[in-house]
C-alpha cells in the first residue's frame, strides 16, 4: 500500500514538473510572439510617421505652388488687359478706317 502511494505521488510530482514545462514553454512561445509582433507594429509607425512627413512636405511645396503662380497670375493680369485693350482698339480704329461700322 505504501508503495503505491508513493508510485501515486511520484507520478503526481512527475506530471506536474511535465504541466510546468509545457506552460514554461507556451509562455515563452506566445511572450516571443508578442515581441515580433511589438516590432512588427513599431516598425509600422515609423513608416506611416516617415510617409506623414513626406505629405506633409509634398501639401507645403504645393502650397508654395499655388502661392507662387496666383501671385505670377496677378502681376501678369495688367499686362493682359493692357494687350487686350490694344487689340480692341487696334480693331476699331481699323473699322473706321475701312469704312466698317
Amino acid at each position: 500500500m505504501v508503495e503505491a502511494l508513493c508510485w501515486s505521488l511520484f507520478a503526481a510530482g512527475v506530471s506536474w514538473l511535465f504541466t510546468l514545462a509545457w506552460a514554461r514553454a507556451s509562455v515563452s512561445r506566445y511572450h516571443d510572439q508578442s515581441e515580433e509582433e511589438l516590432r512588427y507594429w513599431q516598425s509600422e509607425a515609423v513608416r506611416a510617421r516617415d510617409i506623414a512627413v513626406q505629405l506633409r512636405l509634398e501639401r507645403d511645396a504645393w502650397s508654395k505652388g499655388c502661392t507662387q503662380g496666383r501671385k505670377d497670375v496677378i502681376s501678369v493680369l495688367p499686362l493682359l488687359i493692357a494687350a487686350q485693350h490694344k487689340t480692341t482698339v487696334a480693331r476699331a480704329m481699323d473699322d473706321v478706317s475701312s469704312g466698317r461700322n
